[in-house]
């Protein structure tokens, strides 16, 4: 192992940069903003940059805005979109001392809306939920004992369906296919 301390010209020591705030992963819905924070300290104090796919962000593009803070960095987009955003962001920190360091987050996009689970039965091993996509409407039940779906479409389906359930802080995804498969 390399200590990288060195001594700075004031008396102080120099040490590499360490990621104090790890960005968070989030879920946003398309047209919506999305903020990622990461704080780092190191002597001299770091940069921080961020980076999309392991390349730097382009701040070019006024849907991404950095703010730097002593020691952080706030990434914030807006509005955020489906395919171009739904990736990997990096939080990259560096000082001229030692290595690099850095934290990612992921950020995943949905479109549609969030459906609240309408209830949980007592044995709390199955969820059901009704939600309406666009035109259609699709009640779903999910068992975990044993394992199955059973899924109900109440308008007749012309498209792909999607669903975006919500049970307490756990994300259910469902998509029903135009073949009748459900997807979770």
């Amino acid at each position: 192992m390399v200590d990288h301390k060195l001594s700075l010209g004031n008396g102080g020591a120099a040490g590499p940069p360490t990621i104090l705030v790890r960005p968070q992963s989030q879920q946003v819905k398309a047209g919506g903003i999305a903020s990622f924070y990461c704080t780092a300290e190191g002597a001299p104090p770091p940069q921080i940059h961020w980076r999309k796919n392991g390349k730097r962000v382009s701040l070019s593009q006024s849907r991404y805005l950095v703010h730097n803070y002593e020691n952080g960095a706030l990434l914030r987009i807006e509005p955020v979109r489906p395919i171009r955003d739904n990736t990997l962001y990096e939080c990259l920190a560096e000082n001229g001392v030692g290595d690099a360091v850095s934290a990612e987050a992921q950020l995943r996009v949905y479109e549609g809306k969030w459906s609240q689970i309408q209830s949980l039965s007592r044995n709390k091993r199955s969820l059901n939920g009704v939600s309406s996509i666009g035109y259609d409407r699709i009640r779903l039940r999910v068992s975990s004992q044993p394992a199955s779906v059973f899924a109900e479409e109440t308008l007749p389906r012309r498209r792909l369906a999607r669903a975006h359930w919500r049970h307490r802080r756990t994300a259910i995804n469902v998509t029903a296919l135009a073949n009748g498969v459900v997807e979770i």
